[in-house]
């Protein structure tokens, strides 16, 4: 009996997930991916040269910019922004 009401709560916290309007990662779309695409689209420049720039082979320029990549790795993010003139201070993470 105690494991239906166990149950019964946990069915009710995730149907309560369900009214959360917040960004989902495996239905919504990467707010930075959207962002990447549109800045190589608005650059003007061929992707062998961002990917040139960016040390990347052209073929991963292409798939983030057609959307073939759903989750690239964070350093291809910073190198593709690196070579579209985008940047992040350097920061001292506390130890």
């Amino acid at each position: 009996m105690e494991a239906i009401a166990v149950m019964a709560r946990l069915v009710r916290n995730l149907q309560d997930l369900d009214r959360d309007t917040g960004y989902r990662w495996v239905t919504d779309e990467d707010p930075i991916l959207e962002f990447l695409r549109n800045e190589i689209t608005d650059s003007g420049w061929t992707t062998s040269y961002i990917a040139h720039e960016a040390g990347l082979s052209p073929s991963t320029v292409r798939n983030i910019s057609s959307g073939r990549t759903k989750r690239p790795q964070n350093l291809t993010v910073e190198a593709v922004l690196g070579a579209l003139g985008w940047g992040r201070p350097p920061r001292r993470y506390p130890r």
